[in-house]
């Protein structure tokens, strides 16, 4: 695998990803975005006569593990059709009405986002590719992270693109590719480099050299300190770094609602698929898993797991995921998967989850507090919603997409490429305003609302600095767009 620095990508709103990109956060939800290209189906996003396909917990009819869901407003042959409008889901204080798509704009910004905590002792290095794009095994100068709360890396942490954090940074070696943006005090054992510039709330204590190519900005009442130091300029005055990521109770989605009501509404016996098939197995299991909505109780016993996804799948788990052998996850050229766990998961083997070619297409979303426990080297293709879990790791990990967990504690190496794709999910959003069909918002907050573009005087609209924009991505002034850019 070649890797490419400062090689620059530009996410743009591109019809082409519509197929990766349609239902990429709470994807089962969003399994009624406008048009989907799934199994060759035409995309004029139109066509209501199937009803629209709201996918809200408690929806639905039938009984456990049957097959019509009539609730969504048609049976599985009308869902895997994809057409009707775009899903919308609420957060948890059911104000905030959104289209997934615009959800997963706001939450994968970056490669990885951090709740309340990251402590590593093994190297971490971030970096971005867009899997929508020519030579998508290349990665570029870029991936961003986001941390709510402090950072503890004993080791060398690597950031391709910007660094925000709302506290502080204890690190080893330290190596921002763009901006740094700290709310508290910074403290490197060895070196800091960093590619642009930094805004630190807090001192600034480097034991090594400090490089800063822009400026240092931090306030007159805090020290600077390093072994050497060059600057392009410093600037005192005050700094205030926000949260970068939504981990507020109100902010997160009740995944666990949703799998509860999946128990009760599902495709099962379209494919004669029991709901305790795997809990309790011996020997090897192959599951092949069609279009559909299908449920499992749990997952639990001994010998080796292969789900071979072919269509527009979403995989309901009501319990907890135990894994002691070989867990494969296939997607080919045609699978895409949502898979929901309403519970923990624990994995003693190596974890093979997902396509690291396309990683848009496969989504893991948690619901409750119970934490992901990854024992052995796991490979992830997918993007990880886990607001009230903990990620442990302790075998190497290397990921393909993106992670938003409540906290990381990885005691061997972890490698994130960030698929700057997935920015462009709020493209199949179509309009719309807050209240109903699923749209762009009209009214506004934050940026967080408007699918990750502009808000402005409360109303979503085009952008005219990066100060309008959802960190990360910068301001395209020309065309009023909010971008990630990588290089």
């Amino acid at each position: 695998m070649e890797y490419t620095k400062h090689k620059r990508y530009t996410v743009t709103r591109n019809p082409v990803l519509h197929t990766l990109l349609c239902g990429v956060l709470l994807g089962a939800f969003v399994h009624g975005c406008n048009g989907s290209s799934v199994g060759g189906m035409d995309t004029d996003g139109g066509d209501t006569s199937q009803g629209g396909f709201t996918d809200d917990a408690g929806s639905g009819g039938g009984g456990s593990d049957g097959g019509s869901s009539a609730g969504d407003g048609g049976d599985q042959a009308a869902y895997c059709s994809g057409k009707g409008p775009p899903i919308v889901v609420s957060d948890a204080s059911g104000s905030a009405a959104r289209c997934t798509g615009q959800v997963a704009a706001t939450a994968f910004r970056y490669g990885l986002c951090v709740c309340n905590g990251l402590a590593a002792s093994s190297a971490m290095t971030i970096d971005a590719f867009d899997s929508s794009a020519t030579g998508a095994t290349t990665f570029g100068n870029g991936g961003s992270a986001g941390m709510n709360s402090n950072i503890n890396v004993s080791n060398k942490f690597s950031v391709g693109g910007s660094l925000q954090v709302a506290a502080g940074v204890v690190v080893n070696d330290l190596l921002v590719g763009t901006d740094l943006l700290m709310n508290d005090t910074l403290s490197a054992n060895s070196s800091v480099t960093v590619g642009k510039n930094a805004q630190i709330a807090g001192d600034v204590k480097c034991n090594g050299a400090l490089k800063i190519a822009g400026s240092l900005t931090y306030p007159a009442t805090r020290t600077l300190s390093a072994s050497s130091q060059s600057i392009g300029s410093i600037v005192r005055a005050p700094v205030t770094v926000a949260p970068p990521c939504d981990c507020a109770a109100s902010s997160i989605f009740d995944i666990a609602g949703y799998v509860s009501a999946r128990s009760q509404s599902n495709d099962n016996s379209a494919i004669a698929l029991d709901s305790n098939r795997l809990a309790n197995y011996s020997g090897d299991q192959t599951i092949n898993l069609p279009c559909g909505r299908f449920y499992l109780n749990r997952i639990g016993g001994q010998g080796k797991v292969t789900l071979n996804i072919t269509g527009r799948t979403a995989l309901f788990i009501g319990g907890d995921v135990n894994i002691n052998d070989a867990f494969s996850v296939n997607v080919g050229t045609t699978g895409e998967l949502d898979l929901f766990i309403n519970g923990g998961l624990t994995s003693s083997a190596p974890l093979n989850f997902g396509n690291k070619n396309t990683p848009a297409r496969v989504r893991l979303y948690m619901g409750g507090s119970r934490n992901i426990n990854l024992a052995a080297n796991s490979v992830i293709g997918g993007n990880i919603y886990a607001p009230s879990s903990a990620l442990v790791t302790a075998g190497p990990l290397e990921v393909f997409g993106a992670i938003f967990v409540n906290s990381f504690n990885p005691s061997a190496a972890v490698t994130i490429h960030h698929d700057i794709a997935i920015l462009n999910a709020s493209q199949e959003c179509g309009g719309g305003s807050s209240g109903g069909g699923g749209g762009t918002p009209t009214m506004c907050s934050k940026c967080q609302d408007c699918g990750g573009q502009a808000c402005k005087g409360g109303t979503c609209g085009a952008c005219t600095s990066n100060a309008d924009c959802c960190a990360p991505t910068l301001c395209n002034q020309r065309t009023g767009v909010c971008s990630y850019v990588v290089g």
